[in-house]
């Protein structure tokens, strides 16, 4: 043990403390920029602040230590470029185009995504860090909640169908479905404050924000992230019932929110809510991008291909519905369209690991309001993928993807936390 810091190592704290806190007031301020300003232009300020983490995690010499590195994404960014270059090599050289960045150009949004994560999780890496974002997250949620109800209270709260939009709020997030995924990722960790703490105080308040939030999907009109969130809470107190209450009680309790979050959902599809047609016309893409993943399953049609790719197989022909031919409506499949099986399942795995740590900190008893509330909103994150794709390069998903990037970045942080002896027992 060294009784005397040397200067490189001084010099290395330095470094790392004026990162630290450059990263966070940068972080404070991309976050009111995606919530409030409606900024689009987010990905440049994103890769800032992620390169600003990673430089003061990498002159942190002590929490380098205790890393826990998320090796399916770096796997998933990987096989993403590795799928860019092998499909831009053959437009790039014949056409002569000089500029070598343009072989990874279409997946760059992923390495901003593996960057930011990265430096987020450093920036966020303590329990109270943890705590005042899940606060501040909820918050500006709500405040996107409240601006929704505003403009369907004023117009006598009309139901609002996907596509629809004649209302101020409907572009904000790019769209209907892009409200929801803000709704849906808030709607957990607002709730967890009720399912998690025992003041009656803190259980209402949290009761009467998820509350909001769900009544804000309902007029918001996207179907998928209405039935999302009834299942979340469903699966949420589950598994809260299931650690509260004793044997057979624990069991009926479980039983019995199982059942009533069953007849939520069927109530959701069964009410005139859901269109049918297989999930509005999904199931016949569903179709056609499995027959275009079993065409290209290595390394699929390359980043940023999917249309081109629908096209040149004569799906565009047979399918005949515009918003097919661009989006899968599912991000798994999307992105095994463009990247290949091998990319997908590595973003699944990203997923489930993320999953499973907030889940394990949860059950050790680790900061559990914000791991509980992390991992059901990363679960749905997941449900809500189904029959969405919120993570591709696409303008219009530009902020969406940004908020989902910062729960990944405080899901690594959390599975970073050090485990106490009290909370690992």
């Amino acid at each position: 043990m060294s009784g005397h810091a040397t200067p490189a190592g001084m010099v290395s704290e330095g470094v790392s403390r004026i990162c630290d806190l450059a990263g966070v007031v940068l972080l404070i301020v991309l976050g009111w920029r995606m919530f409030f300003a409606f900024d689009s232009a987010l990905q440049t300020p994103a890769l800032v602040v992620g390169l600003v983490g990673m430089v003061a995690a990498g002159t942190d010499r002590k929490a380098l230590k205790s890393y826990r590195w998320p090796l399916f994404m770096f796997a998933y960014v990987g096989i993403a470029l590795t799928s860019s270059i092998v499909h831009e090599w053959a437009a790039v050289m014949p056409a002569l185009r000089l500029k070598w960045t343009a072989l990874f150009e279409p997946a760059f949004h992923l390495v901003v995504m593996a960057v930011f994560v990265s430096g987020a999780a450093y920036l966020l890496r303590t329990e109270r860090r943890l705590s005042v974002f899940v606060v501040l997250f909820v918050g500006a949620v709500v405040v996107s909640a409240a601006q929704i109800l505003f403009d369907r209270a004023i117009h006598s709260m009309t139901y609002v169908r996907a596509g629809t939009v004649s209302f101020p709020s409907v572009p904000q997030w790019g769209g209907v479905h892009g409200n929801s995924l803000v709704l849906t990722l808030g709607f957990p960790l607002a709730l967890s404050i009720s399912q998690t703490t025992r003041p009656v105080l803190r259980f209402a308040a949290g009761m009467f924000l998820g509350a909001t939030l769900l009544g804000s999907a309902y007029v918001n009109g996207a179907r998928g992230g209405l039935v999302t969130m009834v299942l979340t809470s469903g699966l949420m107190g589950v598994l809260v019932l299931n650690r509260w209450v004793r044997h057979r009680t624990r069991k009926v309790m479980a039983w019995a929110l199982g059942v009533a979050a069953f007849v939520g959902v069927s109530w959701a599809l069964w009410s005139g809510r859901m269109a049918t047609g297989g999930f509005s016309g999904r199931g016949t893409i569903w179709q056609f991008v499995g027959a275009l993943i079993l065409d290209h399953a290595w390394l699929g049609v390359g980043p940023g291909n999917y249309a081109q790719g629908m096209r040149e197989g004569g799906y565009t022909a047979i399918l005949g519905y515009s918003e097919g031919i661009h989006n899968a409506h599912n991000l798994l499949l999307h992105v095994a369209a463009e990247i290949g099986v091998a990319g997908m399942l590595c973003l699944l795995a990203f997923l489930i690991w993320m999953v499973r740590a907030c889940h394990e900190a949860w059950t050790a008893g680790q900061l559990p309001m914000v791991s509980l509330g992390l991992c059901f909103a990363l679960v749905g994150f997941l449900l809500h993928s189904v029959s969405e794709d919120f993570l591709d390069a696409r303008a219009d998903v530009e902020r969406t993807r940004l908020i989902v990037w910062m729960c990944f970045g405080a899901a690594l942080a959390v599975a970073r936390l050090p485990r106490s002896a009290s909370t690992a027992s």
